[in-house]
């Protein structure tokens, strides 16, 4: 009988445990053959905080887009399901091609030498296939959306490939990260019916265009149709840096050698095995900058006091919290402020204010 794979046995995630180790949970193993396992660990489902990552910028989006339209609820909430069943093969598609190209550096950071990529347990051929079938069924899932919806997709997707290489050739990998993962602000809001940036003129240019040169021009009819929009795109964008940047905190000292880059490593003093981290002011300065696009977005918007007090005030007493307390020293620490407090303390913060925005529509 063949050996049965070894595995760590997985550990809670909280502020004094180590977070983030990619192995299933335990009581998966009643419920799932030994053969599904390491596709489990694939979609992250062990420590599947990650994923409201992944849908708060879709709420957010609908939030904003519903307010401005007077979206009946049924809709939204419709919209909204729609967008929560997409998350596993959203995560199957970006979570497997990360790990498929990360796998060479994987193995030599401790926290994500486990994942089943890494280890071997998962070919990259068996990965692909993965990769191709939950694409797919995004692709399904989304077209029970508006069609805009998928122009709004193309870039995020074209991003998301990128972003694994992003690490090894520039100091800026969280910045990319922001860009792609604020589109989903962009999906969320065109899945109502919006287009932001006027992609469906551009779609017309370039399904009309004969040459390279009115292929090109085509570009040029986006424009920014919503300024709230942009506004809180890119407050968005500044919070994914600001958390992917604790984040990175939890693997800084494995990833200089492994030569991984990022910008907690541009900014920290390194000396031999010794790594002086001076990313705090920096985390500082993201939170103001979001706190002030936020600000920015509620004027252009009209908002009520709601917005300002939940989605302006509370997030900026909340960013606070998450500047001061974070030991940028303690991967666990980072870990459970990463997938714990940032999400809960921002994260919801900022919902409330827009939930309460549509709600007040609502109710007018």
């Amino acid at each position: 009988m063949a050996e049965k794979e070894q595995r760590p046995v997985p550990l809670q995630t909280s502020p004094g445990s180590n977070a983030g180790l990619s192995t299933p949970q335990q009581y998966v193993e009643h419920f799932l053959p030994e053969p599904f396992h390491p596709y489990f660990e694939l979609l992250r489902f062990d420590h599947a905080k990650g994923y409201w990552y992944f849908w708060l910028p879709h709420f957010y989006g609908t939030l904003i887009a519903a307010a401005i339209l007077k979206t009946p609820l049924s809709e939204f909430l419709r919209v909204n399901l729609i967008h929560i069943a997409s998350l596993i093969p959203l995560a199957g598609v970006v979570l497997t091609w990360n790990d498929l190209l990360d796998a060479p550096l994987d193995r030599q950071v401790e926290r994500c030498k486990n994942r089943p990529i890494a280890r071997g347990t998962i070919t990259p051929v068996k990965a692909l296939l993965f990769v191709v079938t939950h694409g797919l069924a995004y692709l399904w899932l989304l077209s029970l959306l508006p069609s805009e919806c998928f122009l709004y997709a193309i870039p995020m997707a074209i991003g998301s490939a990128f972003y694994p290489l992003a690490k090894r050739v520039t100091h800026y990998p969280q910045v990319i990260l922001g860009i792609v993962m604020g589109m989903f602000i962009f999906l969320g809001v065109s899945s109502l019916g919006l287009d932001p940036l006027a992609l469906s003129d551009v779609a017309t240019g370039v399904s009309s265009s004969k040459s390279v040169g009115e292929f090109m021009s085509s570009f040029k009819s986006i424009y920014i149709d919503s300024p709230t929009v942009a506004v809180f795109y890119l407050a968005h964008v500044v919070w994914v840096i600001m958390f992917e940047i604790i984040y990175s905190h939890m693997d800084a000292r494995d990833d200089v050698r492994a030569g991984v880059k990022s910008i907690v490593l541009l900014f920290a003093k390194i000396d031999g095995s010794n790594v002086q981290f001076k990313t705090r002011p920096l985390l500082a300065g993201l939170a103001i900058v979001q706190v002030v696009l936020l600000s920015i977005a509620g004027l252009l918007n009209g908002s009520s006091p709601v917005y300002f007090i939940s989605t302006v005030s509370a997030t900026s007493a909340m960013l606070a919290v998450v500047v001061c307390l974070v030991d940028l020293h303690s991967p666990s620490n980072c870990g459970w402020w990463f997938a714990d407090g940032n999400r809960f303390y921002v994260g919801w913060a900022i919902a409330l204010g827009l939930a309460g925005e549509y709600a007040r529509v609502l109710l007018e």
